[in-house]
């Protein structure tokens, strides 16, 4: 979700394994040798957040210390994305009714619908910090 507000860019730094980066969670640098080194950084984080911090911002914002966006940025998932930012903005069903709906379309609508809310104040924040509060 936070790659459909925010974009997804290469960096180099983080392009072919191993490379040194820092852990957010173990607070030093570590040696990442493979795309599995990066996923424990992250359960790491997710344990770290969880119950603290809105999980998708700092899923989002931790792993930028640590990897390469394009390693986790799929575009499936940006075309499902944009179906459900779609349905919700048009106020279009993704199904004909609430019962040909599976459970876990609700589940991905409802995580969406908030994870893109939160996207949207982040930004706005992101936005007055960078600019000033222009009303």
């Amino acid at each position: 979700m936070w790659y459909y507000y925010k974009g997804c860019e290469f960096v180099e730094n983080f392009a072919t394994f191993p490379y040194k980066a820092m852990s957010l969670t173990l607070n030093k640098e570590i040696e990442y040798n493979n795309i599995e080194d990066v996923y424990e950084e992250l359960c790491r984080c997710y344990d770290k957040s969880f119950n603290k911090f809105p999980i998708g911002e700092s899923l989002f914002v931790s792993h930028l210390f640590y990897a390469n966006p394009t390693n986790f940025y799929n575009n499936k998932i940006q075309n499902r994305i944009k179906k459900v930012q779609y349905s919700l903005e048009s106020k279009t069903p993704l199904y004909a009714t609430v019962q040909d709906t599976p459970a876990s379309v609700v589940n991905e609508f409802l995580l969406y619908k908030s994870e893109s809310e939160h996207c949207i104040q982040y930004l706005a924040t992101e936005r007055k910090k960078k600019h000033g509060d222009k009303k």
